[in-house]
């Protein structure tokens, strides 16, 4: 019951068979005919044995999606149908580009998510990756409305937006507009995240039952009325100053309509300031009074300046979000309400210390995000990293429905209750609901609420070597995007497997090109282009050429893994980790080793890590600071060079720790060559760099060609953050050290100014083209160095 069962229809004139999937309980039809590859068994529904395009229908009879395939691999894109038209195409993975006939191929951020008007034009782009989150969003017309930038941990970051005439706003966007369009755009979402193919599918993998979680968080924390139940003492002024702000919270010198502004109420004993936020159109309070720290800008809207609890207000009245500060810091999760409860706590604020929570059994998920039931117990759990993600749904008692995992690498695991307990479809139905009722409220209220915190900073598990010691280069976890437990997850019938975002089919004239991209588009760095952008005039000076090289003992791996260290031996037991780096009190399937080699004569451990299942070493052997904990797996408890392998024995990367602190960049390395760098610890030089010239973009993360000349300069690409200022550099080279490109990001008073500079603005025009291949092969071979960083968890 439930399930699908495949017909053969024939053969083709070559012999591959040709099969036709239908829906098990009504017989109808859940594919169109399709052709399996040579030799391959008709009872094995995966994906990779179909050698034809392949159309999924929904129960209704109409046509859910499409994909093409070319001898079991994706060709193009899948295609996404709503109402018979199309309406979403899903990403490809990084090991695949679009074909030559896609309209907006070469475009940088058409290459994520595409989502599109019943017109057949783009209604929008999401592409994310390890940098972060771009988004742009389109008029049925084609014109762009709003492009917008976050960081790895969902702040935004740069925030662009036109007028109908292509025109930028000056007074930043028409939100009643980009309303009307993020409505449209959240349905097409939900669509993507519901197909009823994937949703209808079997999991490859079984988690264990997650713990029941019971217990209720106090009634001064669920109950909105009792959370802002704050006094304030303080002394009152009769006529404080007043401070405006435009609707994203930039300050402005005069009311700006749809925006903010803050009133001066008084001040503390100890001489902090208490102000208080409204809204500007309706002159209705958005916070509560609150306390700013000492010294602070009060025209500065950002949460770092708050210094007590902070309560935010909607529009009507009622109670949106209440999160406590210390100097800045937060002291508590964003708790959010509806109607009085708690819906939601945003996901653990960095250092936060939650040792009473209830809900600590749950583990490394009880730091994400978290959803309520009305009743107060625990909804919905999710944490996401750059390559795992985990989520647990309970019923309105606290006992699990459904847990859902997503290893980089891996197959999906799902544990569901009705594999058990059948009658629980109904429980399963309503918790979604609910969950789907309080995403769509909190994405609705997003525009005017108010700043996430910064959540806590884990060490994301790493493809082939999530292990101890951790990479000090550690994801941070973004804020979660949830979705329905098991969505990625294969289903049957030779569908495309979308857990790790695999393929999708071209449009190829299925719908009208909007704007066809620019192609010279490709040879501008950093910032926001329109698709009809081309090469950016000049307003940097040409950077210096690097014609330097680093040391061989640097870019040769076998030369900088030398790491001979005296020690007396004195073996010990030896200790366990899990596949995440935890420590472990036996063999851990995925997990690693770590063997206690002996004592330097200063009294500091030596020790070996290893891949569990392999025995093979994961780290050469390395040196533990005096009296650090042998199952500390950080590389806090690191003092001197540490050398990562691969499983297959190659060398990974490398780093030097004095005490548990970075005193080098981070080097990664990839058939024996050095292939980037991290960027430079802080508070750390480096007195004989040989690209110094370069400037402040030298401090940040370098690539390089195999043969050791520099490829590219990277400094504050995560969300502008260049040392103590907001600034992002890019830089470009050729395999001989000349600029081809650069690009320099600064924020002045919020608003981030963009300078280019471009050799094809100098270059004559019959050497354009031999400039414009070098070119291109300088940019393959960093979206190379990219994507193998990403693969080896870095």
């Amino acid at each position: 019951p439930g399930g699908y069962y495949r017909k053969a229809l024939g053969q083709t004139a070559d012999g591959r068979r040709v099969v036709q999937d239908y829906h098990q309980d009504n017989n109808t039809p859940q594919t169109a005919p399709f052709i399996l590859k040579n030799d391959s068994d008709p009872h094995d529904f995966n994906s990779d044995n179909a050698d034809s395009k392949t159309v999924w229908y929904r129960k209704d009879g109409s046509i859910e999606a499409v994909q093409d395939y070319r001898d079991g691999a994706h060709y193009g894109r899948l295609n996404i149908y709503q109402n018979g038209r199309l309406a979403a195409q899903m990403p490809l993975d990084d090991s695949r580009s679009d074909t030559e006939d896609d309209p907006y191929r070469g475009d940088p951020i058409a290459s994520g998510l595409r989502l599109y008007h019943p017109n057949g034009k783009p209604l929008g782009y999401i592409h994310a990756d390890d940098d972060g989150r771009a988004e742009i969003t389109y008029r049925e017309d084609g014109s762009p409305v709003i492009a917008t930038l976050r960081t790895p941990d969902g702040k935004l970051s740069e925030i662009s937006s036109w007028d109908k005439d292509g025109n930028a706003r000056e007074d930043g966007p028409d939100f009643e507009e980009i309303k009307a369009l993020e409505t449209q755009r959240q349905r097409l979402l939900e669509l993507v995240g519901h197909l009823e193919f994937m949703n209808d599918a079997p999991p490859q993998k079984t988690l264990p039952a997650p713990a029941p979680q019971p217990a209720l968080l106090p009634e001064s924390v669920l109950d909105a009325k009792q959370a802002t139940n704050l006094t304030l003492d303080y002394s009152a002024e009769t006529d404080g100053e007043t401070w405006h702000f435009d609707p994203h919270g930039n300050p402005t010198k005069t009311a700006s309509p749809g925006g903010y502004y803050r009133k001066a109420l008084g001040k503390t004993a100890d001489g902090r300031r208490v102000v208080q936020d409204y809204y500007q159109d309706s002159n209705t309070p958005q916070t509560a009074p609150f306390i700013l720290k000492k010294d602070a800008d009060p025209h500065n809207f950002e949460n770092d300046t708050a210094d007590s609890s902070v309560i935010w207000y909607r529009k009507d009245g009622s109670t949106y979000a209440v999160q406590t500060f210390k100097n800045g810091e937060p002291q508590s999760r964003m708790n959010i309400y509806q109607d009085g409860r708690l819906v939601a706590q945003m996901p653990r604020p960095q250092d936060l210390d939650e040792s009473t929570d209830p809900y600590r059994s749950a583990g490394d998920l009880a730091d994400g995000l978290r959803l309520y039931h009305s009743s107060g117990h625990l909804l919905y759990l999710s944490q996401h990293y750059a390559n795992q993600s985990d989520e647990i749904l309970y019923d309105s008692d606290g006992n699990p429905l459904a847990a859902y995992r997503s290893r980089q690498g891996e197959p999906p695991a799902l544990w569901s209750v009705l594999d058990e307990q059948p009658d629980k479809q109904t429980a399963i139905k309503e918790a979604l609901q609910r969950r789907e009722h309080i995403e769509n409220m909190i994405a609705a209220e997003s525009v005017e609420a108010p700043s996430e915190t910064k959540p806590e900073k884990n060490t994301a598990p790493a493809v082939e070597q999530p292990a101890p010691p951790m990479s000090a280069e550690g994801s941070t976890d973004s804020p979660p995007t949830p979705k329905e437990p098991g969505a990625q997850q294969p289903a049957p019938a030779s569908q495309p497997d979308t857990a790790t975002n695999a393929t999708p089919a071209a449009v190829a004239n299925q719908n009208e090109a909007v704007t066809t991209p620019n192609p010279e588009q490709k040879y501008n760095l950093g910032g926001i282009h329109l698709p009809q952008t081309g090469i950016e005039p000049d307003a940097l000076d040409a950077p210096a050429p690097q014609t330097a090289r680093l040391p061989a003992a640097v870019l040769d791996a076998k030369q900088a893994a030398e790491n001979p260290i005296d020690y007396t031996p004195a073996p010990e037991a030896d200790q366990y980790a899990d596949r995440d780096g935890k420590p472990a009190d036996q063999p851990a399937p995925g997990g690693y080793l770590r063997k206690t080699l002996g004592k330097t004569a200063d009294g500091r451990r030596v020790v070996q890590d290893y891949y569990q299942d392999s025995n093979t070493p994961q780290t050469a052997p390395f040196t533990l600071k005096k009296d650090a904990d042998p199952r500390d797996y950080t590389t806090g408890a690191v003092d001197g060079k540490i050398t990562w392998y691969r499983p297959d024995g190659s060398i990974l990367a490398i780093q030097q720790y004095r005490n548990g602190a970075p005193v080098s960049r981070l080097n990664h390395y990839r058939n024996g060559r050095l292939a980037s760098q991290s960027e430079l610890p802080a508070g750390i030089s480096e007195p004989d760099d040989p690209y110094s010239s370069a400037g402040e973009a030298s401090q940040g993360r370098r690539y390089y060609y195999a043969s050791g000349q520099l490829l590219a300069l990277e400094y504050g690409r995560n969300g502008l953050s260049c040392g103590n200022h907001d600034c992002e550099w890019a830089i470009l080279y050729d395999n001989n050290g000349r600029p081809l490109a650069a690009y320099h990001g600064e924020r002045n008073n919020d608003v981030v100014l963009h300078e280019y500079w471009n050799t094809l603005n100098h270059t004559p025009a019959d050497e354009q083209t031999a400039r414009r291949q070098t070119f291109d092969a300088a940019l393959e071979r960093l979206d190379e160095l990219r994507q193998m960083r990403q693969q080896d968890g870095l």
